[in-house]
C-alpha cells in the first residue's frame, strides 16, 4: 500500500490501456491486443518519466474491422507486420530492464483504467495461444477505486474522471498511448489532491500454476496438478500437502517443493482489515429477480461466498436457480457486466424451456442466453464432487468469464449414497470435503455459489414443542460451510417467504417473493402485499379514513425505480378498483383523487400499457368528471388517447391483463 507521495509502497506506477481486435456485428473470439503502451510515472514527482509503446499484430483475425479501425484509429497497415503479443512482452521485459524497474530494491506496479486490462484481456489471450504471463502483469491498480476513494463519486470511465477533476481530454479517446497519457493525468490529480490515499492493488485471481516451471516445476508435475482440478497458484496453496501427495506421481520432496514456490508467488501474510475491505471491493451480487429478496440479501447473491437456500418442496428452490440462470446475464450495479453460468443438477429438474420463458421477461435472446449456461446431471456424490474438478478446470480455462455455480441440490444424491447411522460419519466428511472445494473455487476465482438444500422431519422435535419440527439435511457441517442461509416457506397461492436464517453481515429479516411465469418477481406484483400478505382492496378499505398519501404508499408500497410489467399492471388495475371501492367507502371524491395518484406511479413503472390499463383510465376519467375535477379528466382523457394509440408487446398485454383481472376478483369477493 503506498503512503505518502515518494514514501509509498511503490517507486513506479506504470499506466497501461490496451486496445484490442472488436465487431460491432459479432463478438471476436478470441480478442487480441492491437495497442500495448505503457506510460512511466515517478509516485514521487507524479512526472512522466519513460514511455513504451507497440502496436500488436493479430493472428486469430489479422484483418481489422471497420467498426475497430472507426473506434481505435488504428489502420490495417499499422499493424500489418508487427510483432506478436509474445514478442511485445520481451520487448516490454527489455524496457522495465533500461528502466532498472527489475531492480529488487525498486517497486512498481501497473495501473489501468478498470479491470478488463489485466484481469480479462491479457490472461485470455496468453491463454489461447499459450504465452507464458509475466508475474508482474499480474496484479494492478485500478484508478476507478481511486478516484472513488477520492472524489466520493462512482467512476463512470475516463472521460467522466477527466470532466470531474476539470482536466481536458488529450489526443482521441480509444488510442492506447493517448488513454494512458490521460490516465496519468487522472492518477497525478488524484495523488495531489490527497496524497496519504491509499493505492490498493488488485491480485489477478487466475495466476496459471504454469508459472511454477519458471521456478524448476516440471511440466508432467504442472500436468498432474491440472488433471486434479488445481490451476492456479492460489489453488495450490489452497489445497493440503495429503492431498497433493495423493495425486499420483507426486512424491513429499515434489509437494514441499511446490508448496514452497506458492508461498512465494502469493504472500500467505496478514494484512490490515482496511486493505482486506479494499479487496472485498471486487465482490459482486447478483440479482434474483426481485428487489424485494435482493434488498434481504444486501444486493443479491454474493461472490466468494456459498449461499444456501433450504426448504420444502414447492417452496422456490429450483425456480430461484433457474431465474438465477438468467440474471446472471444481465448487467448489474457497480460495474457488473453479467456472465456464464455452471449448472450442476442433481434432482433432474433443470428445464431449458424454462429459461426461455424467463429470458423473453428480460428481453433476452434465448439462444444466447442459454448458450452461456453449462449444464451437467450428477448422478453419485463422487461423480458430483468430480464435478468439481472440471468446474474448477472451466474456470481457469476462460478467465472471469464464469460468474455463478448453482449445485441444485447439495444434499439429494448424499441422501441416496449414504444410509442409516453407521454411515454418518462417512458422509459427512466427503460432504465437508465436497463444502470445502466450493468455499475454495468461490474465493479462488471469484464467482458466486449458489445450493439449494432439501428438508426432513425432526422426530424429537414434538417432544421439546418446537414450532417448526422440519430442519435442513446436512447438519452443523453444512450450516458452518454456507456464507449465508436463506429459510424458503410456502405462502398463499403463487407467494413463497425468504427468512435470512444466517449470515455473517446480514440481520435476520423476512421479504416475500412470487413465482411467475417470468421467474422470480416481487410478491406485490397483482398478487398482494410482501410483508402483511393483505390483498390491496382490503388495505383501500380499511385505510380509507387515513391521510390519503398514507394509504397510496400502502396500498402501492413499490419502490419507483421498479421495471417490471406485472409491477404496472397492479398500479393500472388499483387505479381503475378505486372506483369499484365507492360502495365500500361512500366517498367519491377521495376514491377520484386516489385513482389519479396511482395513475402517474403506473406511468413511472413502465412504458407498456394493455387494453385494460386504458380501460381503466377512461373510468378514473369518468368519475374525476362526476367529482367535479374537470381539469384532471380532462388531462386523464388526453392521456387515454394517447397510449390508446401506441404500439405494445403481445406478452405484455397478456401479463397486464391477467394482473387487472386478478385484482378485479379480490375487489369482487370483498
Amino acid at each position: 500500500m503506498a503512503e505518502q507521495k515518494g514514501k509509498g509502497r511503490f517507486d513506479y506506477l506504470l499506466v497501461l490501456d490496451f486496445e484490442a481486435t472488436c465487431d460491432d456485428k459479432i463478438k471476436l473470439r478470441p480478442q487480441e491486443i492491437i495497442e500495448f503502451p505503457v506510460v512511466k510515472v515517478n509516485a514521487a514527482t507524479l512526472e512522466t518519466e519513460s514511455v513504451f509503446h507497440s502496436y500488436v499484430g493479430p493472428t486469430a483475425h489479422p484483418v481489422l474491422t471497420p467498426f475497430c479501425t472507426d473506434l481505435t484509429g488504428i489502420t490495417q497497415d499499422m499493424v500489418e507486420g508487427k510483432p506478436t503479443l509474445k514478442q511485445v512482452l520481451i520487448q516490454l521485459e527489455s524496457w522495465l530492464e533500461e528502466n532498472k524497474l527489475l531492480d529488487p530494491n525498486l517497486r512498481f506496479c501497473f495501473v489501468t483504467c478498470g479491470d478488463w486490462d489485466l484481469k480479462t484481456m491479457l490472461p485470455g489471450q496468453c491463454k489461447y495461444f499459450g504465452i507464458e504471463r509475466p508475474i508482474y502483469l499480474c496484479s494492478w491498480i485500478n484508478i476507478k477505486r481511486v478516484f472513488e476513494a477520492v472524489i466520493g463519486k462512482r467512476a463512470t470511465g475516463m472521460p467522466g474522471m477527466l470532466q470531474a477533476l476539470g482536466l481536458p481530454l488529450e489526443g482521441r479517446h480509444h488510442s492506447g498511448i493517448d488513454d494512458a497519457r490521460n490516465i496519468a493525468k487522472i492518477l497525478k490529480a488524484l495523488i495531489e489532491r490527497k496524497p496519504d490515499i491509499q493505492l490498493s492493488t488488485f491480485e489477478s485471481f487466475f495466476l496459471d500454476v504454469d508459472i511454477l516451471q519458471n521456478h524448476g516445476v516440471n511440466v508432467a508435475d504442472i500436468k498432474k496438478l491440472k488433471g486434479a482440478g488445481i490451476c492456479t497458484v492460489k489453488g495450490v496453496q489452497m489445497t493440503t500437502r495429503k492431498r497433493l501427495c495423493a495425486i499420483k506421481g507426486l512424491s513429499e520432496a515434489k509437494v514441499e517443493k511446490i508448496k514452497e514456490i506458492a508461498t512465494k508467488l502469493v504472500d500467505p501474510g496478514f494484512v490490515t482489515a482496511l486493505e482486506y475491505s479494499e479487496k472485498r471491493k471486487m465482490v459482486f451480487r447478483i440479482s434474483t429477480g426481485s428487489l424485494e429478496l435482493d434488498k434481504l440479501l444486501g444486493g443479491g447473491v454474493e461472490s466468494m461466498g456459498i449461499t444456501e437456500a433450504f426448504g420444502e418442496f414447492r417452496t422456490g428452490k429450483t425456480q430461484l436457480c433457474h431465474t438465477l440462470c438468467v440474471t446472471t446475464q444481465l448487467p448489474g450495479r457497480n460495474g457488473y457486466t453479467g456472465g456464464k453460468v455452471v449448472f450442476i443438477d442433481t434432482e433432474n429438474t433443470f428445464r431449458p424451456d424454462r429459461l426461455r420463458e424467463i429470458a423473453d421477461r428480460f428481453n433476452l435472446d434465448q439462444t444466447a442466453m442459454l448458450d452461456n449456461v453449462l449444464y451437467a446431471r450428477c448422478y453419485t456424490s463422487e461423480h458430483q464432487m468430480e464435478m468439481l474438478d472440471y468446474v474448477a478446470a472451466k474456470f481457469h480455462e476462460e478467465p472471469g468469464v464464469f460468474k455463478l455455480l448453482i449445485l441444485d441440490s447439495i444434499m439429494a444424491l448424499f441422501r441416496v449414497d449414504f444410509s442409516g447411522r453407521g454411515e454418518l460419519a462417512d458422509r459427512q466428511q466427503k460432504l465437508a470435503q465436497m463444502l470445502s472445494r466450493l468455499q475454495k473455487i468461490s474465493e479462488e476465482y471469484n464467482v458466486a455459489v449458489f445450493v439449494s438444500n432439501q428438508m426432513t422431519a425432526d422426530p424429537g422435535a414434538t417432544m421439546s414443542f418446537q414450532a417448526d419440527p422440519k430442519k435442513p439435511i446436512g447438519g452443523h457441517i453444512l450450516a458452518h460451510a454456507s456464507t449465508t442461509r436463506i429459510s424458503l416457506r410456502k405462502g398463499r397461492a403463487e407467494i413463497r417467504i425468504a427468512k435470512i436464517y444466517d449470515s455473517p453481515d446480514l440481520p435476520e429479516n423476512e421479504a416475500t417473493f412470487a413465482i411467475t411465469a417470468g421467474g422470480v418477481i416481487d410478491a406485490k406484483d397483482g398478487w398482494g402485499q410482501e410483508s402483511s400478505r393483505t390483498r390491496p382492496a382490503d388495505i383501500l378499505v380499511t385505510n380509507w379514513d387515513n391521510d390519503i398519501s398514507a394509504v397510496i404508499v400502502v396500498t402501492v408500497a413499490s419502490p419507483l425505480n421498479s421495471s417490471t410489467i406485472t409491477e404496472a399492471g397492479m398500479y393500472s388495475g388499483a387505479a381503475a378498483r378505486a372506483a369499484e371501492l365507492r360502495k365500500h367507502t361512500q366517498n367519491d371524491s377521495k376514491c377520484a383523487e386516489l385513482s389519479w395518484k396511482c395513475i402517474p406511479l403506473a406511468v413511472e413503472c413502465y412504458g407498456a400499457w394493455g387494453p385494460e390499463a386504458l380501460k381503466a383510465f377512461s373510468q378514473v376519467a369518468t368519475h374525476l368528471a362526476i367529482c367535479g375535477n374537470t381539469s384532471k379528466s380532462m388531462a386523464l382523457t388526453d392521456l387515454f388517447g394517447r397510449l390508446s394509440h401506441s404500439l405494445i408487446r403481445a406478452n405484455a398485454r397478456a401479463i397486464l391483463s391477467r394482473s387487472y383481472s386478478h385484482l378485479m376478483q379480490q375487489v369482487d369477493e370483498l
